[in-house]
């Protein structure tokens, strides 16, 4: 699950790096400042493409692509945007409709906001906000295709990705202090990640996963702190995995019908465990090493 989910994201990474290149007609956009009180706002419709690069002060970018009210999904437009923003009072949006869509953003520390939303057809996006201070970061993605990738290193940080259908993945990567990340994925082949803890040990870990209908999987790691996890999967292939390392742990999981399974491995401090599986194939696994553990599993017809 782990290795499915890296490779996903460094394929994402790829794909921002190298879409840019991939479009030849139609709208194009490229905005490059070096400081002080930054803005920008790109509208384009057609075949899109966009570029920001800002570095430094108090930044600023919003692009929107195949903006025309009251369109259809998958309305004709190869979306594509990148921003970069370097430092300071950063904010990213990003509002791409319909076709190839890609987006980008990648702000490296200060007050890091992005906000990423896409409609219809091959959607991919990845924001990296890294090195700290007020991250937070929202993706919602519509249908086809649907990637995303989440990296913050630490600081306040936030994150929320919401997919609705066909092939969702999503990967969230957290490290250090605030950490809550909220992933709701509805159909297809789902799979989902968070991650959160390493370079600086965690700290107010929260991570909700909801999952409904595909080829479920989900995998929640926690190292350190305050630790909550939460995973609820309804039905097909269902899948689960949480490893939370220490402190106020407390791991609840629920999945429905078809291929059930979980995995929870904790190692030390108050300790809760449940786990609810209905339906078919069920198979539970708890490890705990110490402190106030309290396990509870219980699996249907």
């Amino acid at each position: 699950m782990k290795t499915q989910i890296t490779t996903i994201a460094a394929a994402v990474a790829f794909a921002m790096s190298t879409a840019a290149f991939a479009q030849s007609v139609g709208s194009d956009s490229s905005i490059y400042q070096y400081g002080s009180d930054n803005t920008n706002d790109v509208t384009q419709w057609g075949t899109q493409k966009s570029r920001i690069l800002q570095e430094g002060n108090g930044n600023s970018a919003t692009v929107t692509q195949d903006d025309v009210v009251g369109y259809s999904t998958y309305a004709p437009g190869r979306n594509n945007s990148n921003i970069e923003q370097t430092a300071n009072g950063n904010e990213a949006i990003v509002d791409q409709l319909g076709a190839y869509n890609v987006s980008g953003i990648y702000q490296t520390s200060s007050d890091n906001d992005a906000n990423v939303t896409q409609d219809g057809k091959m959607n991919d996006s990845y924001v990296k906000q890294s090195w700290g201070n007020g991250n937070e970061a929202v993706v919602v993605q519509d249908g086809k295709f649907n990637d995303s990738v989440i990296e913050q290193q630490g600081s306040y940080n936030t994150a929320s990705v919401d997919q609705e259908g066909y092939i969702n993945d999503s990967w969230v990567d957290q490290s250090g202090y605030g950490n809550e990340a909220n992933v709701d994925q509805s159909g297809s082949n789902n799979q989902s990640g968070i991650q959160q803890s390493g370079l600086f040990g965690g700290y107010n870990n929260l991570a909700n996963v909801e999952q409904t209908g595909g080829d479920n999987e989900s995998w929640i790691e926690q190292s350190g702190s305050n630790n909550s996890d939460s995973v609820i999967q309804d039905g097909n292939y269902l899948d689960s995995t949480i490893i939370t390392i220490g402190y106020n742990n407390t791991s609840n999981v629920e999945q429905s019908g078809f291929g059930n399974d979980s995995y929870i491995k904790t190692f030390g401090a108050n300790n809760t465990h449940n786990v609810t599986q209905t339906g078919y194939s069920h198979n539970s696994n708890i490890h705990t090493v110490g402190y106030g553990n309290t396990n509870t599993v219980t699996q249907g017809r």
